[in-house]
């Protein structure tokens, strides 16, 4: 869904056949190539926002010389105030260029690190779900934001032993 969502359609086909063919070592090279061609653009932001327009810029530039079905821009695209357009990128080329720099990576490396960080991520999703629902809250209550994270630790580890 990560190509799918920022990609134009007739590009994104190409990622998911690539995808049904090699597996999940396809998307993290195609990652890793997209990272390695925006590092220079990426290094100035100054936040995660402006990389994340930098990158959906990028991936909305990816065509697909050989579709038949007509280009369909992204949202961002339409709305963006940019004088220069972002040069086109061909999906093809793309590809080619993950497999020349990052095709020795072994699946079994990626897998390996996706357990790695596997923990890391759920914690992180864990906090960020634990500061949404204190915030939201927080102002309809008299306790203060420290007694409600402690409230909610207390319940989720009740919810669990529950389970």
């Amino acid at each position: 869904t990560l190509f799918l969502s920022v990609m134009p359609f007739e590009s994104a086909v190409v990622v998911v056949d690539c995808f049904f063919c090699e597996g999940i070592k396809v998307i993290f090279q195609l990652a890793l190539a997209v990272l390695d061609t925006n590092v220079d653009k990426l290094l100035i932001c100054k936040d995660d926002g402006e990389a994340m327009t930098v990158l959906g810029r990028y991936l909305d530039s990816v065509t697909n010389k050989d579709s038949t079905l007509p280009p369909i821009p992204h949202l961002h695209s339409l709305l963006s105030d940019d004088v220069e357009p972002y040069p086109e990128v061909d999906i093809f080329r793309l590809i080619k260029s993950s497999y020349e720099k990052f095709g020795s990576i072994r699946a079994d490396l990626i897998e390996q690190m996706r357990f790695k960080q596997r923990l890391k991520v759920i914690q992180t999703l864990e906090d960020t779900t634990k500061r949404n629902v204190v915030r939201t809250i927080v102002t309809e209550t008299s306790f203060t934001i420290d007694e409600l994270e402690e409230l909610y630790a207390l319940f989720k580890a009740e919810h669990l032993t529950s389970c």
